[in-house]
């Protein structure tokens, strides 16, 4: 299984996976969103997830909150993984791409990432947190 390891700021790493069922949508017919779902609103919500957005903002009118945000690299991301979750299509590769940038915003202090096999992990997992990235 693929593992994504992200290197952080201060250079300890991070991992991890993907939802498979998620990698499934996105690479399959899509469907995460039922039909009357308004995908717009969705890449609203998603923009809202592990940010400084205001809540009371986006409640107030997600569509303004959604058009001042347009463009900017966080919305380019959250379109591409909505839009992948709602209407699927895409092959193994891209699937991994959106979901890799999108969970290194996540972290917020995410420098770099490498896409790796689980195997090439240490089995000890006693000094994970130690772990740090070697060039």
């Amino acid at each position: 299984m693929k593992l994504i390891c992200h290197v952080r700021s201060n250079n300890p790493i991070a991992i991890s996976s993907w939802n498979p069922d998620h990698q499934a949508l996105m690479t399959g017919a899509g469907g995460w969103y039922p039909l009357e779902t308004n995908i717009e609103r969705e890449i609203a919500k998603k923009l809202i997830e592990n940010t400084n957005a205001s809540n009371v903002e986006f409640t107030a009118d997600w569509e303004a909150f959604l058009n001042a945000r347009k463009g900017s690299a966080k919305e380019v991301k959250a379109r591409a993984y909505v839009e992948a979750m709602a209407n699927g299509g895409l092959s193994k590769d891209e699937a991994i791409a959106i979901f890799t940038t999108l969970s290194c915003d996540y972290l917020g202090d995410c420098t770099n990432h490498v896409i790796i096999e689980d195997t090439d992990l240490p089995s000890d997992r006693y000094f994970r947190d130690a772990w740090e990235w070697e060039e």
